[in-house]
């Protein structure tokens, strides 16, 4: 089969954010393994090129594809469904399948408006190679038999297959092709190279649909696998920085030091960053960290009051990033801090002491400030009315955090949320800028 991978252009230029762009991770491992399977793959990366739907409508239509796969986050899905349509009208004998947290957590409704024929639900490889070769007619050709798919069957009726369970052997799954990037050279000149050595989470914040996508159970790659994947970076693109993207990298700590060890015995000159929870650090493993090339730190704080973490079930103390951000500081790490703006049940009050706090007891080298904007898989986003949040702007492609505000309050509305994320940008500092 032919098969063509689209990654949808995300609503932030690449001049404007250069550090917050990756290759498409997802659609790399995902076109590594059609390719090992014997499928002539196409990837089509527009997160960081000019690609216009005219340039892309050419690409599909010369390289007639018998699918085309779209990957999509909440604030993408606007051009991941202008994509869809784009599809269906230049190849229309293509099948149209979508993937990607959005679309997990909204497949019916995804499937009812947009021009998609089967979305992959949660982690897609298993999932997409059955697929696959159902299409393909080397298995019965029946999706119904295709666990983790909602898709519409021949009559047009929607069609829900019971979930997948998640990959437990990591290491098993193919090397992600980055070669098939005709936007790598961009990549490589940022020097932003993404690696996830772990998936699953075993908490349930409030705010966050990771856990529901990718499962509670933490999942790990072995070290060598890993090692694996920053040689071939290093030795095969040049790479000086890789970014580990896991949400809990350090939930092992073992593991961790594991890794810091043949980091530093390989002698690889690279320099590495990370995202951690703070009540995963200590300032041994910190240091451990430093001495094998880690120079800086993300670090999800979201609040400096305990009722509030208590509130989003972060099973955490605020101790713990106040520690973690000093013994950073002792070690010569740099640390970016992510806050929340805008929770249901703070009012301006409550958020000028989440500033105060920033500034006078994390004191952090950077923060960055979120406002709300819950999206599908998380409890905010499934009791919105519980809750008292109330959609003020629906555009998606909005929904990245910077104001202005997506939701509203029942204590605040969206104007002074806005104010106080001003407020919090020029007293604290942060990462981006509005969005015009």
């Amino acid at each position: 089969m032919k098969v063509a991978l689209v990654a949808p252009a995300v609503p932030y230029r690449l001049q404007d954010a250069p550090d917050l762009q990756f290759p498409p991770l997802a659609l790399c491992y995902l076109g590594g393994l059609a390719r090992g399977l014997g499928h002539d793959v196409t990837l089509i990366d527009m997160t960081v090129s000019n690609m216009g739907l005219e340039e892309l409508a050419d690409r599909l239509v010369s390289v007639r594809p018998d699918l085309v796969g779209i990957s999509s986050l909440s604030a993408s899905f606007p051009c991941a469904v202008a994509l869809a349509t784009l599809s269906k009208k230049v190849v229309p004998e293509a099948a149209v399948v979508m993937g990607g947290m959005h679309p997990t957590f909204t497949d019916l409704r995804t499937l009812e408006t947009t021009d998609t024929d089967v979305v992959v639900r949660n982690e897609g490889e298993a999932t997409f190679a059955e697929l696959l070769s159902c299409l393909d007619g080397k298995a019965n050709g029946k999706l119904d038999g295709v666990p983790g798919i909602t898709y519409r069957d021949e009559e047009g009726v929607i069609r829900r297959n019971p979930p997948r369970d998640f990959i437990r052997d990591l290491d098993a799954l193919p090397a992600p092709a980055y070669d098939l990037l005709d936007t790598l050279p961009i990549y490589l000149k940022l020097q932003v190279f993404l690696i996830i050595t772990s998936r699953g989470c075993p908490y349930s914040c409030a705010f966050c649909s990771s856990a529901p996508f990718w499962g509670r159970r933490w999942r790990a790659r072995s070290v060598s696998s890993v090692l694996e994947e920053v040689e071939k970076w290093v030795t095969t693109y040049g790479a000086r920085r890789v970014v580990f993207g896991d949400d809990n990298f350090a939930f092992d700590q073992k593991r961790v030091y594991d890794l810091c060890l043949a980091l530093k015995q390989r002698a690889l000159g690279i320099d590495w960053r990370c995202s951690v929870r703070a009540d995963t650090l200590n300032k041994p493993l910190l240091a451990a960290m430093r001495e094998s090339g880690c120079s800086a730190l993300f670090i999800g704080v979201e609040s400096g009051s305990q009722a509030s973490l208590d509130r989003l079930r972060k099973r955490e103390k605020v101790r713990h990033s106040v520690d973690a951000v000093r013994w950073c500081r002792e070690v010569g790490l740099e640390t970016t801090c992510a806050m929340l703006l805008g929770l249901p049940w703070e009012t301006e009050e409550d958020v000028r002491a989440n500033i105060r706090f920033v500034n006078e007891d994390l004191r952090p080298d950077e923060v960055v400030w979120n406002l709300l904007h819950p999206d599908p898989g998380s409890e905010f986003y499934s009791h919105l009315e519980e809750y008292g949040l109330r959609f003020v702007i629906n555009d998606l492609s909005r929904h990245i955090g910077n104001a202005p505000a997506v939701v509203e309050t029942s204590r605040l509305s969206a104007d002074s949320l806005n104010q106080l994320w001003m407020e919090a940008c020029l007293t604290a500092g942060t990462v981006g800028d509005t969005v015009s």
